[in-house]
Parts: C-alpha cells; sequence; structure tokens
C-alpha cells in the first residue's frame, strides 16, 4: 500500500497527499480484509496458473496509470463462472458480431470471450500501461477453444469513443460512477439512432439503472454466479418478444 505513495503525489500533489493518504491507508486495509475471500476464490481458480496470464487483483485507478477525474473505477478481475454465464446469453449471436469490453483492464473478459466466434475483440481503456498488459495477456491465452484471435487496444475515454456500426455486445464491468454512465448510455442509445443495430450489453455488478431505464434496452436475463451479479440487455428493436 505504501507503494502507492509516489502515484499518489503525483496524481494529488503534496498537501493533498498529507491529508488524504493516511486516510487511503486504512481504507486499503479495510477492504483487503473484505476481499480476502475475494482473493483467495481467484487465486484457488487457477486461471492465470493455467495460462501463464496476468488478470487477478485489484488495482486502484490511479495507481496505474489512469487519470485522475475521469470517473473511472478500480479493475477488478470478473470471475471466470461470472463471465460465462453471461456469455451463454449471446450464444449464436455472437457470429460476426463485434465485442467491446469498456474499461478493460489487464483484459480477462476479452480472453474468455475470445471462445466466442465474435469477428473482433476491442479493449478499450483510460490507461494504456493496463492495455499493454491485457495485450500481453491476449498474446500468452492460448486454449483450444479460442475462435477469436482479432484484439484492437483503445487508450481513451469512453466518453469519446464512438462505437462501432457492427452488430455489437458491450461488455461493463461498473466501470463508472452513475453520472458517467448516464452519459455513456446516451451514447450508446446516440448510435443506435445513427445505425439501427442489435447491441447487447451484458453488465457485472450493475449498480447503475441506466441501461434499465432507458427506453432503447430491454432487460433480457440477469444472475448470480461467482460472487459477482450480472445483467443482460439488447437493443429494443432487436430484442426478442416475450
Amino acid at each position: 500500500m505504501l507503494s502507492d505513495l509516489p502515484r499518489y503525489l503525483r496524481s494529488r500533489g503534496l498537501a493533498r497527499t498529507l491529508r488524504e493518504f493516511p486516510g487511503y491507508l486504512r481504507h486499503r486495509w479495510l477492504r483487503r480484509q473484505y476481499y480476502t475471500g475475494y482473493y483467495q476464490a481467484e487465486s484457488e481458480d487457477g486461471f492465470d496458473a493455467r495460462f501463464g496470464t496476468d488478470t487477478t487483483g485489484i488495482v486502484e485507478a490511479f495507481s496505474f496509470g489512469r487519470p485522475e477525474g475521469h470517473g473511472a473505477h478500480r479493475y477488478e478481475a470478473v470471475s471466470v463462472e461470472t463471465l460465462e454465464e453471461a456469455l451463454a446469453q449471446v450464444g449464436s449471436d455472437a457470429e460476426g458480431a463485434v465485442f467491446v469490453d469498456i474499461g478493460a483492464g489487464k483484459g480477462r473478459a476479452v480472453l474468455l470471450a475470445s471462445h466466442l466466434p465474435f469477428r473482433s475483440l476491442v479493449a478499450l481503456d483510460l490507461s494504456a500501461d493496463m492495455l499493454r498488459v491485457a495485450a500481453d495477456n491476449f498474446e500468452k491465452y492460448r486454449p483450444r477453444e479460442k475462435s477469436c484471435h482479432e484484439l484492437a487496444t483503445v487508450c481513451m475515454d469512453a466518453l469519446d469513443y464512438e462505437l462501432p456500426d457492427d452488430r455489437l455486445v458491450v461488455y461493463l464491468f461498473n466501470p463508472f460512477p452513475a453520472e458517467v454512465m448516464a452519459e455513456f448510455v446516451e451514447r450508446v442509445e446516440a448510435s443506435l439512432e445513427k445505425s439501427p443495430r442489435e447491441i447487447v450489453v451484458l453488465y457485472v455488478n450493475p449498480i447503475c439503472d441506466a441501461f434499465r431505464n432507458s427506453e432503447e434496452f430491454v432487460l433480457q436475463a440477469e444472475g448470480t454466479a461467482g460472487r459477482q451479479h450480472w445483467q443482460c440487455f439488447r437493443s429494443r428493436r432487436c430484442a426478442p418478444s416475450d
């Protein structure tokens, strides 16, 4: 935790660091105690050990080169069980579609998404450092199930990103606070208005209601697996009728 001090100083300055860093240390210690079970579960699943990747752990937004003030949340790896259950909602719709991970971090989601026949995968993040880790992980990840080998990394703010005009599966693991999520949903709705098509949204740890409240999307399914809750939304004009 003390290793975060130099980055804290660079991003916040001396005066603010003196005021805030003691509380930050206490907050990190308490959260580490809370997440003891999480770390044990991630270690025991053997994902990184099996594939030689680096996808586990929790990384604070500022401590891995994510600029302050952009509303980005920390990186935390999705559990394999959670994402596999959520991806099962996509099924054959993955054929020819583009998978976009918003706030990709170390890229575990794009690794697991590569099992489906997407045309391509996109990892978007504010941190160039995190994206380098994600790209390295993607190169190392070579299971027999891997069927999509095309990964593009995009380093930019999600609110500046123009979604591809293709059929999409957009994945989010609680990357933003509510106000930023609301803006992002508006951008997705504008993209649909410009280019009507099917967009599936897989939302893990869905604490914001912006997609649920959108007139352009309908909640198709939701569940809990691997200690994490997920929701699947589809663009309303392409959603199957009840």
